[in-house]
């Protein structure tokens, strides 16, 4: 997908229906469902703006992912809501106030930075700092003064590199804003 980007888009759109969106039906095992989550995250990131009418089909899956018992599943679709956040910034300012509940919720557990549930949670944090870059006093749900906080209070991230690299431009970039955190 990095290779051909928009290019691949439409053979995606032809296969999605068949093969991809079945995988992310509720009684689907978690493996499977796995595989289509991580699926629409890379048409998401990689294939341009036309991936947005894939977003019907893969939005409230990710969130209902992002809650999973299942720590890889919950990590790949936080991912994917940061990058849905990244990519399609209007079709996301609905889902803006569900999604900080998620996160929150899944930076705030007693268990967040134990074992498995590292990748998630650090995807979870670097996704809070997108969203509080992309929408912070463009959203009336994203209250820097109330949110901030916890994404400093998060930092370093240690394990996902890719996480730490824009989380620590978040934060500079709330730094030189002259935001409080």
């Amino acid at each position: 997908l990095k290779q051909h980007g928009v290019h691949f888009l439409p053979l995606f759109n032809d296969i999605s229906k068949h093969c991809f969106g079945p995988l992310l039906q509720q009684n689907v095992p978690d493996v499977l469902k796995w595989a289509g989550i991580c699926a629409y995250d890379d048409v998401l990131e990689h294939c341009g703006p036309g991936a947005v009418v894939h977003l019907e089909t893969c939005m409230m899956p990710m969130l209902e992912c992002s809650q999973s018992q299942n720590a890889l599943l919950r990590q790949a679709a936080v991912y994917g809501v940061r990058v849905v956040a990244e990519q399609c910034p209007q079709q996301f300012a609905q889902f803006v106030a569900p999604v900080l509940a998620v996160l929150m919720t899944l930076i705030r557990a007693n268990d967040a930075k134990e074992g498995d549930n590292l990748g998630a949670t650090e995807n979870a944090i670097c996704a809070l700092g997108t969203i509080c870059t992309l929408y912070g006093g463009k959203h009336p749900n994203v209250n820097l003064d109330q949110i901030l906080p916890h994404f400093v209070a998060q930092l370093p991230i240690k394990e996902d590199e890719e996480c730490a690299q824009i989380s620590h431009e978040h934060l500079c970039a709330f730094v030189e804003q002259g935001q409080n955190g």
